[in-house]
């Protein structure tokens, strides 16, 4: 029996040339030159062990493996990405005298062999090593452009993404100005007309305003009231404020600063008399 193990942990994998189309094909072929029946166990995830479920079922059919099974697979790193669920594999693999066939390696792998063993570990390691390096590289990235006001805030009512230049390899963030109407609206009725957030969620929704995706305005009028982008501002890594370098402000620092403050001490406002437009 061939057991083959197929995996891509995202979908730009798939994209970049090595697809669970193509690792099929290969271990299918690979059991059929050797005469040999097949199982397949497929994986598309983040390579999480709790989210596995093709490699928890390969886990559960290699206890009645036997000496005369292998295990086909596309390269070690679509096994396991830890070192602890790695050595928990290769002694079961060792128990059971299963052999693996690496098609990256085109060779055999036996895990009773000790050239094989050590380096199966060390292989492991690197892969964990690898990984957390990266994870690491890429907080350090994000919190240095976030101190440089490039903070990007996805689908904020008001702005809109120009397309990528490719140039660059940026998008600009400009102010939607029909959004940014009801955002100016929202501001003025709260912080001059006093009204309450559900009282603007009214008045909005009775002069035909409408939030994306053509829906009434409920109590995220409230997000509104506490979004730093609106006036030019973004957080940092310390969740301090300081100017953003993508958007540009559609309301003063004052006004924003006065809705925050009265929002975060849940003042509500009641309408001064002949005061609720609507």
């Amino acid at each position: 029996m061939v057991y083959v193990y197929v995996r891509v942990s995202t979908k730009q994998q798939q994209e970049q040339g090595y697809s669970l189309e193509e690792q099929e094909r290969m271990g299918i072929a690979f059991a059929e030159s050797n005469g040999e029946p097949f199982k397949l166990y497929r994986d598309v995830d983040s390579g999480s062990k709790s989210t596995r479920k093709g490699w928890q079922s390969l886990l559960a059919e290699l206890q009645t493996a036997t000496d005369k099974d292998t295990i086909w697979f596309g390269s070690q790193s679509r096994l396991s990405r830890d070192a602890e669920t790695f050595q928990h594999f290769r002694k079961l693999c060792q128990s059971k005298g299963i052999r693996l066939f690496e098609k990256r390696q085109n060779r055999y792998i036996d895990f009773s062999v000790k050239g094989d063993r050590i380096l199966g570990g060390i292989q492991s390691v690197l892969d964990e090593e690898e990984r957390s390096e990266l994870i690491e590289r890429v907080r350090e990235g994000q919190s240095a452009s976030w101190k440089r006001g490039n903070r990007i805030h996805a689908n904020v009512y008001g702005y809109g993404a120009t397309s990528y230049d490719p140039n660059t390899g940026n998008r600009q963030w400009v102010v939607n100005e029909e959004e940014a109407e009801v955002v100016r609206l929202v501001y003025d009725l709260y912080s001059n007309k006093r009204l309450s957030i559900l009282q603007i969620c009214h008045t909005l929704n009775k002069r035909g305003y409408r939030a994306r995706g053509n829906r009434l305005w409920t109590t995220n009028v409230k997000r509104i009231l506490q979004k730093p982008i609106y006036c030019g501002l973004t957080w940092n890594e310390k969740k301090e404020l300081i100017p953003s370098n993508l958007y540009k402000p559609i309301i003063s620092r004052e006004l924003f600063e006065e809705a925050l403050q009265d929002t975060n001490q849940g003042k509500t406002f009641m309408p001064r008399e002949g005061s609720l437009h609507t």
